[in-house]
């Protein structure tokens, strides 16, 4: 391992990956590429870009993928990613870069880096939710990822019971009403294509239901919502706040706030990932 080599952070996303680190203020030096289909030209491109930005070679790296993940082994199964399945993506970098390498799920590194640069700085429990294609969870309490006894998956919530069908099978999920894909199985739009106020009341309401679900199952100090539904800004976040708050009776009601760190929430948490971890 290049003991004198840069911490290094890796964002892979089924579209686009991002080989980041930090520059002497703590600004970001990024490169992005198109993340290929195979799992070896992946990597082959990553190693690349990170000997761009680290020429002086590479000590430590945090690694955000799209789960599922096998946390014991680094191997990924991203279920939009097929020709990445069953890939030693920790072994593989580990090796080529002849660094330490630690991994999670985009949500758990998005939530690491908004809870340290973000929206939810200064808190010691807080939540967020990614709402795009998809919806992921990452938790952060105690100023730790919370993982369970395997994950959480706050997407796959119910707020609609006996309401469409998601893509885990299951009917009335989080993820099947709001999520980009949910919106457009629904409506057969995309969501930027909408602009009925009563529609993007609805999804402030199921939201909400989300958001109340999570304030008073953990108490956060912060929820925190990444993804382009973060686009619609007050049109959203207004009736979010209002309908959570009527939910929300007991316990007191957070901080309900967009990303702080907006797209570069994930490459900021694996940089944070890496700096912080034992493992590493």
């Amino acid at each position: 391992m290049s003991e004198g080599g840069a911490t290094i952070g890796i964002d892979l996303g089924g579209t686009r990956m991002r080989v980041g680190r930090r520059d002497g203020r703590g600004g970001l030096i990024a490169e992005r590429a198109l993340s290929p289909a195979g799992a070896e030209e992946g990597v082959a491109q990553l190693v690349a870009l990170a000997r761009r930005i680290a020429p002086e070679g590479v000590a430590r790296v945090g690694v955000s993928a799209a789960g599922p993940l096998d946390f014991a082994t680094g191997v990924i199964v991203p279920l939009n990613m097929p020709g990445w399945h069953h890939y030693p993506l920790v072994a593989e970098l580990s090796r080529q870069l002849d660094a330490a390498v630690v991994m999670d799920n985009d949500a758990n590194v998005a939530a690491l880096g908004e809870w340290r640069e973000g929206a939810g700085r200064g808190t010691r429990t807080m939540v967020y939710y990614t709402v795009s294609t998809g919806v992921g969870s990452g938790v952060i309490l105690e100023g730790r990822i919370h993982h369970g006894a395997h994950d959480t998956e706050g997407g796959h919530q119910v707020v609609w019971p006996n309401g469409p069908v998601c893509g885990c099978g299951n009917r009335g999920c989080l993820e099947a009403v709001v999520s980009g894909t949910g919106i457009r199985n629904r409506t057969g739009k995309r969501g930027e294509e909408i602009d009925d106020p009563a529609f993007w009341d609805e999804i402030a309401f199921y939201l909400a239901v989300g958001v109340a679900n999570t304030a008073n199952l953990l108490c956060p100090e912060a929820i925190i919502l990444g993804g382009g539904i973060t686009a619609r800004g007050d049109q959203l976040f207004v009736p979010l706040r209002e309908k959570a708050a009527g939910m929300i009776r007991i316990l007191p009601v957070p901080r309900i706030e967009p990303s702080g760190l907006g797209q570069d929430s994930g490459l900021v948490g694996a940089l944070v990932l890496a700096e912080t971890s034992a493992e590493c």
